[in-house]
């Protein structure tokens, strides 16, 4: 899971502001700590994410990338 490619497929050509970079480096950061635990989980056993863990970070990761890119009023 890539968020930048993630970002850039729901951007559809348009630029980030130097804020939402900012925030979308934060959001790899979150999600590739989260990868990891999906990897290794709590005990340091690693086991591959099911299709139903891989589907819900999919899921959040969309919904955070979006509100990232909704102006906030």
């Amino acid at each position: 899971m890539n968020v930048f490619q993630t970002a850039s497929e729901l951007l559809g050509g348009r630029e980030l502001s130097p804020g939402q970079l900012t925030q979308l480096r934060a959001l790899d950061r979150k999600y590739a700590q989260r990868v990891y635990t999906l990897l290794h989980g709590p005990d340091d056993t690693a086991h591959e994410p099911t299709a139903a863990e891989a589907a819900e970070l999919r899921a959040q990761l969309v919904a955070d990338i979006r509100q990232l890119l909704t102006p906030s009023s």
